[in-house]
């Protein structure tokens, strides 16, 4: 006899608070479920059944969700107050600039590409190129006190290719770029 299935998930406080924080910022359906998870303590099986689709599907769903959550309270506390500035004075191009801001706010090849009417080779080449030009001007015109533009680079360019960030919905620099 095999082991019962755990269809519901005990949530954490921190859970619950990445949620009501950030919950906005996910895909409406991801979110709609996390809420029914969290909020109402709807079982997975009880989800599933109402989406009709599998447990596991629902599972998976949430669990990729709290990550996404978890990615963009890191990519947001990560984010220097300098950096559109930054991006501006050492990305010439323009379209290398929104390149980036596109393909990092979605972690999305195909609609990067789709959005800018070009191959996802060429998204992942401006992109890349992107992050090489700002790491070195920075190695350059500021070495010291530059640690937490590094680490926000290395953030973005380690979750760029895993999808990490892929369903954030949320204004990913606008809300971060106002004064």
């Amino acid at each position: 006899m095999s082991p019962p299935r755990v269809t519901s998930k005990v949530f954490t406080d921190e859970d619950r608070r990445l949620f009501k924080a950030l919950g906005q910022y996910l895909a409406q359906e991801d979110a709609a479920i996390l809420d029914a998870s969290i909020t109402h303590n709807i079982s997975q099986l009880d989800l599933a059944a109402k989406l009709g689709i599998a447990q596991p599907s629902v599972c998976y769903r949430i669990n990729q969700s709290l990550i996404r959550l978890r990615l963009i309270e890191q990519f947001r506390a990560l984010y220097p107050p300098e950096f559109p500035k930054l991006l501006q004075t050492y990305v010439p191009d323009p379209i290398d600039r929104e390149v980036f801001r596109t393909f990092l706010g979605s972690c999305n090849q195909l609609s990067t590409a789709e959005a800018h009417r070009m191959t996802q080779g060429r998204v992942r080449y401006r992109f890349i190129r992107t992050l090489g030009l700002l790491d070195r001007l920075i190695e350059i015109h500021a070495p010291e006190g530059a640690k937490p533009l590094r680490d926000f680079l290395a953030f973005a360019f380690n979750h760029s290719g895993k999808g990490g960030l892929k369903g954030y919905r949320g204004p990913l620099f606008s809300d971060l770029e106002q004064p």
